[in-house]
């Protein structure tokens, strides 16, 4: 389509500048070519290695893509730069979820807590770990029961204890 040959010639003319690099990223994962807007977060990341932006889009592009692994690893990077981004933990969080990654999900939710200690997602996630995976419904209550006092209102986390206390 004329309008990404048109944004792949604007990367030539914005060469050096990560957010030109990051908007024609965008503009070509809108479009469907989450291969190509890979290339082109990357592209932004070697200019300037902390540009929270573009590890944000890249991240989510890799998810869509399903490579979860490297989504993992890339949010991880990014959160030992921006500990407190939200959308890189909880898209890190999600692919450690589908890597079946154990150590790396912990790993991700006590930097969460540590950088954003009124935030019941970490123990929400904990909680499903402890369901899902690690088949400990002692645990996941736990976890669960810690987001609940964070957040009264977390839905999700009330349902799961109530299973989880069913189960034990």
């Amino acid at each position: 389509p004329r309008g990404l040959r048109e944004a792949d010639a604007s990367v030539g003319y914005g060469a050096g500048i990560k957010e030109t690099f990051n908007n024609v990223g965008s503009l070509v994962a809108e479009n469907g070519l989450p291969e190509k807007a890979e290339r082109y977060f990357r592209q932004a990341l070697r200019i300037r290695g902390d540009y929270t932006t573009a590890r944000r889009n890249l991240v989510v592009t890799l998810r869509m893509q399903g490579k979860d692994r490297e989504a993992l690893e890339e949010a991880a990077a990014g959160l030992r730069i921006e500990s407190r981004d939200p959308v890189l933990f909880e898209e890190g969080a999600e692919a450690a979820m589908a890597v079946e990654d154990g150590a790396a999900l912990t790993a991700l939710c006590t930097l969460r807590m540590d950088a954003v200690p009124g935030d019941p997602s970490p123990h929400r996630f904990l909680g499903l770990w402890a369901a899902e995976h690690a088949k400990s419904p002692s645990l996941a209550k736990r976890h669960f029961e810690a987001a609940l006092r964070l957040d009264p209102g977390d839905e999700v986390s009330a349902r799961r204890l109530d299973e989880a206390r069913s189960r034990l």
